[in-house]
């Protein structure tokens, strides 16, 4: 899974917080930690929904997960730049990392 090249696209439809963190110099850093929180997320989500009995096989169960792991993430970006919150990628990435209950 391609974990950073999704969270790039999202950065890059996200120009705000994109520019903000090139501007402080951590975009870098931002990418690779939001990429490995996609992927612990996914993970998560692949897990719960495997213990699911009503769910199809594993690749319906890993696409599920993939989608709702992203719109966390660009739910959580969009919430936080509406916010008067400094840009703080501490408080990005706890935000982030936040789990949300499976839908």
């Amino acid at each position: 899974m391609l974990y950073k090249t999704v969270v790039m696209e999202l950065l890059e439809g996200n120009d705000l917080l994109r520019e903000r963190l090139r501007a402080e110099g951590s975009l870098l850093a931002s990418l690779e930690l939001m990429a490995g929180n996609l992927r612990e997320r996914h993970r998560e989500l692949v897990a719960e929904m495997q213990e699911s009995p009503a769910v199809g096989g594993f690749r319906e169960i890993s696409s599920a997960a993939l989608e709702i792991a992203v719109r966390e993430i660009q739910d959580r970006m969009t919430a936080f730049l509406e916010s008067d919150e400094k840009l703080d990628l501490d408080a990005i990435m706890q935000n982030i990392a936040r789990p949300s209950p499976v839908e």
